[in-house]
Order: C-alpha cells, then structure tokens, then sequence
C-alpha cells in the first residue's frame, strides 16, 4: 500500500504539470516562445517519470545478479571519477582507503556500481560546502564483523553533513521515504540498495551520531558470493 500510494504521489505532481502545460498549448493562445518554453517543461517531466519507472523497475527486479571477480577499489575509484564533476560543483571533497590486502569478491559489478554511486552521490548532496565525503574498503576475517559469519569486505561511506535525525534511521531503506524537497528524489534509491545488498547475501548499516554526519556501512561476505 506504501508502495502503491507513494508511485502515485511521485506520478501525479508531474502529470499534473504535463496536462496543464499541454493545455496551454492546445488552447493556441501562446506565442510560438511560450509554447516552446512549455513543451521543454512537458518534455523535462516525462524525463522525471521515466526515472521514477526505471528505478520501480530495478526495485522489482531482485534475483538476477551475474556474479564475477571484482575488484571493489577499481570499482569504488570509477564512481568516484564519475561523480568528481558535481562534488566539485559543490566544493565538496572525495576520498578512499582501500585495504591492500582486500581481494576481489564475486559481485555483479553493474549492481554493486549502482550500490556505491548511490550512497555516494548521497553523500555529495547531504554535505555542506567544504565537506568531505570518504570511501574505506577493507578486508575483515570470520568472526571481527557484526553478525557476519564468513570472511567479509567492508565498505564504509562516510560524509560531513548534517546527520539523519534519528527518528528517520528506521524508514531510510523503505520505499518512497525521502527528506529531499519535491523533484530532487523518489525514495526509492536506498530501497534498491537495499534489496541489492540482500541479494549478495550482505547487510547494509546506517549511523549519524550527532555532529559526525552519516555513515553507510556495507558488509558482503566472500564464501556467499562465489
């Protein structure tokens, strides 16, 4: 039910605009640089729910990872130069630790990419100018992690913004919960994080003491991904 009502709410806004906008220029009474101007805003919101369908469609489609050798510095270092461009226009700053002793793990490397871009663009948009966001990888064995029960690489993201109140941390992985304005997310991203974390047969963790901003921790056991 929190599913469906929060497809329509994010579906409506945007059609709401499309049909009025349409309108306008059905009526013939626009200068031909307002109807322009108008059918960019139409075009603009159908790219918006074309999003939102893309993303419903990853949150649905569990189950079907391709699994192969990965090495998650490289792959943690390609988002990092992918995002470079909008911390930068945020005056915020990128770092990594990686364990040289971390070995590859079996992951599905589109998957896991869109796991790291996510918690990390995340970051980006939660901190202030002059922040940091940083990235650590390391190699755990059986036994030194939370609740893990086989050899594990840790993944930890880690920013300088304001935290999450604590009365959000249990809602942060449910669908359509977000505390971003109208238009700048759906809610779901942290749903599919989630659920593709779950897949790996992983767990994710959240942390925001006060003053120390957020901390996603990723846990994704060797042995379960071979």
């Amino acid at each position: 039910g929190r599913l469906a009502a929060g497809m329509a709410h994010e579906l409506g806004t945007p059609l709401n605009v499309v049909s009025g906008r349409a309108q306008m220029i059905a009526s013939g009474d626009l200068l031909p640089a307002e109807a322009a101007r108008n059918a960019t805003i139409i075009s603009e919101q159908a790219r918006r729910m074309t999003t939102l369908m893309r993303q419903l469609l990853d949150f649905a489609r569990r189950g079907s990872t391709r699994r192969e050798p990965t090495s998650l510095e490289h792959l943690v270092r390609g988002v990092l130069n992918l995002l470079a461009s909008s911390a930068a226009k945020k005056d915020v700053s990128l770092g990594m630790h990686a364990d040289p002793e971390l070995p590859q793990v079996a992951v599905d490397p589109a998957k896991m990419q869109q796991v790291v871009t996510n918690l990390i663009l995340n970051g980006i948009q939660a901190t202030p100018r002059g922040g940091r966001v940083d990235v650590e990888l390391s190699y755990l064995k059986a036994g030194e992690t939370n609740g893990m029960q086989n050899d594990t690489a840790k993944i930890v993201v880690q920013d300088t913004g304001p935290g999450i109140p604590p009365e959000n941390l249990d809602q942060l992985f449910e669908p359509f919960f977000t505390t971003k304005d109208v238009g700048e997310g759906t809610g779901l991203g942290l749903s599919i994080v989630y659920g593709i974390v779950e897949e790996h047969g992983g767990r994710i963790e959240v942390a925001s003491p006060p003053g120390e901003g957020a901390r996603f921790t990723l846990y994704l056991p060797f042995e379960a991904a071979q």
